[in-house]
């Protein structure tokens, strides 16, 4: 039985713990079904884009979008990659990740290959044609044991995607059959991020490292170790990336229902934050709210916010309590 070998370094212990704090930041923000919506969106875009790249084509961001969005069908490939993310989005028999579903997802891809044929031509530095079969059974079996499932879903799927890279078990379409494999397989773990995450754009990114991390690993690699860190440090850098692009929309949220979308200073957008969070506010409060301002420029912010009609005082002197309007 196929047994992956690899040693758990601080580094990649580091990063996973990065991955576990954005995971709690995100999943206790909530925001508007129509950010999620596009977020949601925007990764589906950047993933297809970034897949239609590397198999070679020529496509410019918004001629991607413009065939998602159903403005035009003249790309099969865009579509194709849409619709195996679909397979995602809708399938409803969450369970084990299998060989089924990796042909499931080529078929998809690959259109004139009806029967989702395995690799029958050999490739340099890959696992011969004869043996494709044996060994997707042998890394498909190890993914749904209780050795995988005790790993880090991270760990887990980092494995998962490198050892069948090193497969390249089809003719044409690998890596992006593989990555949405992962991407499902991220999904049953919880660890998808609402599907908001596109950590294809990493390996854009860092192309060089990416590549080499790759293709140094050929069929006779044994310790993973070097790309699981990789994969690791790449998977936290973007999901604190995520982490914080949600916290902005949950400000603009916030601070669009209080204000009606007027411009607001620094100052009275915190102001307005700490409403929102505490509901009223008083002049003893101030020094935690501001610790270096004074309390004249404070009363001043507040009451250009009182005349603005966002907020509104109760009681006077240093009695007066500020609320939401």
């Amino acid at each position: 039985m196929y047994i992956p070998e690899y040693s758990l370094t601080e580094k990649m212990l580091r990063n996973i713990g990065t991955i576990e704090y954005s995971k709690g930041v995100i999943d206790n923000i909530v925001i508007q079904p129509n950010w999620e919506k596009q977020l949601k969106k925007d990764a589906d875009l950047r993933f297809i884009f970034t897949s239609l790249t590397d198999m070679g084509y020529v496509f410019n961001f918004d001629a991607v979008k413009k065939i998602y969005d159903g403005y035009s069908n003249e790309n099969t490939e865009i579509l194709n990659l849409k619709y195996a993310l679909d397979l995602i989005d809708k399938n409803s028999r969450l369970g084990d990740i299998t060989e089924g579903v990796l042909m499931d997802i080529q078929k998809i891809l690959f259109t004139g290959n009806h029967e989702s044929k395995y690799r029958n031509t050999k490739v340099e530095g890959f696992e011969n044609p004869e043996a494709v079969l044996a060994r997707i059974v042998e890394v498909f079996d190890w993914f749904n044991s209780c050795d995988a499932k005790q790993s880090h879903p991270i760990i887990s799927a980092a494995i998962l995607k490198i050892e069948l890279e090193r497969i390249k078990p089809f003719e044409v379409m690998n890596s992006a059959s593989i990555n949405i494999l992962v991407k499902y397989a991220l999904k049953i773990s919880g660890y998808d991020f609402g599907g908001f995450l596109c950590i294809e754009d990493y390996y854009k990114k860092t192309k060089t490292a990416y590549e080499q991390s790759v293709t140094t690993i050929s069929k006779e690699t044994v310790d993973l170790t070097d790309w699981i860190q990789y994969f690791c440090e790449g998977f936290a850098a973007e999901t604190s990336n995520l982490k914080e692009k949600i916290k902005l929309l949950a400000k603009d949220i916030k601070l669009s229902k209080a204000s009606g979308r007027q411009r607001l200073s620094e100052r009275q957008e915190r102001i307005i934050e700490y409403l929102q969070d505490f509901g009223t506010l008083q002049n003893k409060d101030f020094p935690k709210l501001f610790p270096d301002i004074s309390e004249d420029t404070i009363l001043r912010n507040l009451k250009e916010l009182v005349l603005r009609g966002l907020i509104k005082k109760s009681g006077s002197t240093k009695s007066s309590r500020y609320e939401l309007v």
